[in-house]
This record gives structure tokens, C-alpha cells and sequence, in this order.
């Protein structure tokens, strides 16, 4: 199961992976990513974390999804 749950999140277009893999490799929200793993018990917002990516709200969001494949993290 975990086999086939790695190969159906990771599996992309060539050589970028897809889904929630992909997200780390986009620099907005690496670093959106990366403020969460600093502070951790920050009460994080959609504003908060556009921010740290240097985005506004709607395009953070826009990009967030297309990168995470339209599924919900658990932030």
C-alpha cells in the first residue's frame, strides 16, 4: 500500500513529480512551507502564508492548489 500510495503521489509529468510532492519544488510556496516548519504554532492564515511567499491571497491560493493537485494538507 505505501508502494502504491508513493508511486500515485509522486507520479508526474517526466522527470517534475505531481501533486503534493510538487509543492516543495515551487519557491512561493517552499517558502510559505518553510515558515510553517519554523513556527509551528503560529495560527496561520491564507494572508499570513502569501505573505511569506510574496504573493497576495487569491494568486497564493491559485498556486497552492495547483500544486498540491486540488487535494487539502494538513497545514
Amino acid at each position: 500500500m505505501l508502494v502504491h500510495l508513493l508511486r500515485t503521489c509522486l507520479s508526474g509529468d517526466g522527470d517534475r513529480p505531481a501533486g503534493w510532492a510538487a509543492a516543495p519544488a515551487d519557491p512561493v510556496i517552499a517558502a510559505a512551507l518553510h515558515a510553517v516548519h519554523r513556527d509551528p504554532g503560529r495560527d496561520w492564515t491564507v494572508a499570513t502564508l502569501a505573505a511569506e511567499g510574496g504573493l497576495s491571497r487569491a494568486p497564493f491560493a491559485r498556486r497552492f492548489t495547483a500544486c498540491s493537485g486540488g487535494r487539502r494538507w494538513p497545514i
